[in-house]
C-alpha cells in the first residue's frame, strides 16, 4: 500500500511500532500571538486602573460611579485573565494524527492554540477516539456546491471532521487511503459523487 501523501503536502506518515501514523500538522496562527499580546496589555493596564480606582474608593475620594465602574470592570478583567491563561497554557499546536491499527483507527484531533474564524474565537477541545470497523463504515467525503471537501465520520451522535485544516486534495487522499486499508466500499457521499 502506498503511504506517500500528495506532492506538496505537509502531511507525513511515520511508523510507531507496526502501525503507520498519518500526521496532519495544525496551521500556524499568528493572530493567536497578536490576540495574546493584546489581552496581556489589557490585563496589565486594566489591573492598574482597577487598583487606582479601588485606592480612591477606599480612601474616601471616590463616588458611586467609581464603585459601579469597578463592579463592571472586574468581570471583564477576570475574563481577560482566563483567556490569557488558556493562551499561555497551550504552548503550541499539537498535530492531528490517525494511527492505522489492524482493526481500528486511533484518531487524535490534535490541539490548536486559538481558533479564529471570522469574529468567533474559540478554544477547541482535543478529541481522542478509537474507531472500530463498524464506525469506519460511516466515513464520508462530503462536498458542497463550492467544492469544499469535508471528511467526516460518525461516532454515536457526534460527527467528527477529520483533517479540517488539510486541503481538499489531502482529505481525498486520506479518504482513499483509509478506504483501501480497511476495505471500505462507500466513502464519497451521494452529493459529492
Amino acid at each position: 500500500m502506498d503511504f506517500n501523501p500528495p506532492a506538496g503536502s505537509k502531511i507525513s506518515v511515520v511508523t510507531e511500532g507496526s502501525a503507520p501514523v498519518i500526521v496532519i500538522p495544525q496551521p500556524d496562527n499568528p493572530m493567536a500571538l497578536l490576540v495574546g499580546l493584546l489581552m496581556i496589555f489589557l490585563l496589565f493596564f486594566g489591573a492598574i486602573a482597577l487598583i487606582h480606582t479601588a485606592s480612591m474608593v477606599l480612601s474616601g475620594q471616590g463616588n458611586v460611579s467609581l464603585v459601579i465602574w469597578m463592579g463592571l470592570w472586574t468581570p471583564g478583567l477576570a475574563l481577560t485573565a482566563c483567556v490569557v491563561y488558556r493562551l499561555l497554557r497551550r504552548r503550541g499546536a499539537v498535530p492531528e494524527t490517525l494511527t492505522l491499527d489492524r482493526d481500528s483507527v486511533g484518531y487524535d484531533s490534535g490541539l490548536v492554540p486559538l481558533l479564529l474564524k471570522g469574529r468567533a474565537t474559540s478554544f477547541p477541545k482535543q478529541v481522542h477516539v478509537d474507531l472500530d470497523r463498524q464506525q469506519l463504515q460511516s466515513l464520508r467525503l462530503r462536498g458542497n456546491v463550492v467544492g469544499q471537501w469535508r471528511l467526516t465520520i460518525d461516532v454515536g451522535a457526534d460527527r467528527i471532521d477529520i483533517a479540517p485544516n488539510a486541503s481538499g486534495v489531502e482529505r481525498e487522499w486520506i479518504a482513499c487511503l483509509l478506504a483501501k486499508h480497511y476495505g471500505l466500499t462507500q466513502v464519497r457521499s451521494e452529493a459529492a459523487a
